[in-house]
């Protein structure tokens, strides 16, 4: 019974966030007009909000998705995605450091909630590589992901920092092809954005799938 409610609770946290996502979006699209220049004409300040506020959304459970598009639409693409892979660095480290430091049990209890048995797995395994391949597996929540690297004590703050930047690389630069694809209204771009990371995502799962614990949907 507990676990019927804990879904409903995630399920239903999912379901707001995600309504929320996309109310910001179409605000944003609605008054983009006097948004965007009126954040430029802050500058660095403007740019600095950006990168903190996606790291904000990196540590708490919200996605990121929707701030993605927004940043990208200020900034333009490649920008954009600049501004928010340093924010998710940021968010990323922040989430690894105070799990580290603090060990609260929450965060341990969160993180063996999520079926990461094949996340362990792949990094005894295969170290820095293994802690890679399980940074793509779309199953495993971002923020779940950087709880578990703590509680790990082989994964040290440089292994966790370059597999963050190189791992969430991808993902990043397949939705800036994909928004590029439709704010260009350019086909080719949307289909080779799209083609990409769902390319990331098969590669990722089938090698999780080739372990002794295959990584389950949470």
């Amino acid at each position: 019974m507990k676990r019927l409610f804990a879904n409903r609770r995630t399920i239903l946290l999912l379901g707001g966030s995600f309504l929320i996502g996309i109310a910001l979006v179409f605000l944003f699209y609605r008054f983009d007009r006097d948004l965007s220049p009126l954040i430029h004409r802050l500058g660095f300040l403007g740019i600095f909000a950006t990168i903190l506020l996606m790291a904000i959304m990196s540590v708490i459970p919200f996605p990121s998705e929707f701030f993605m598009i927004i940043a990208m639409q200020i900034y333009g693409v490649w920008l954009g995605i600049l501004y928010v892979w340093l924010g998710a660095m940021l968010g990323a480290y922040a989430s690894f450091w105070i799990a580290k430091h603090f060990q609260f049990s929450f965060i341990q209890k969160k993180a063996k909630s999520h079926h990461l048995t094949t996340f362990f797995h792949l990094v005894d395994k295969y170290g820095a590589v293994g802690l890679l391949i399980a940074r793509l597996i779309p199953f495993i929540p971002f923020i779940v992901f950087n709880y578990a690297c703590a509680l790990l004590p082989e994964v040290t703050t440089v292994r966790f920092l370059w597999t963050t930047g190189v791992g969430i690389l991808p993902y990043d630069l397949g939705a800036a092809l994909i928004f590029l694809g439709v704010a260009k209204r350019t086909l080719i771009w949307l289909i080779i954005g799209a083609i990409a990371l769902l390319a990331i995502m098969v590669t990722a799962i089938l090698v999780a799938k080739r372990q002794p614990h295959a990584i389950k949907s949470s």
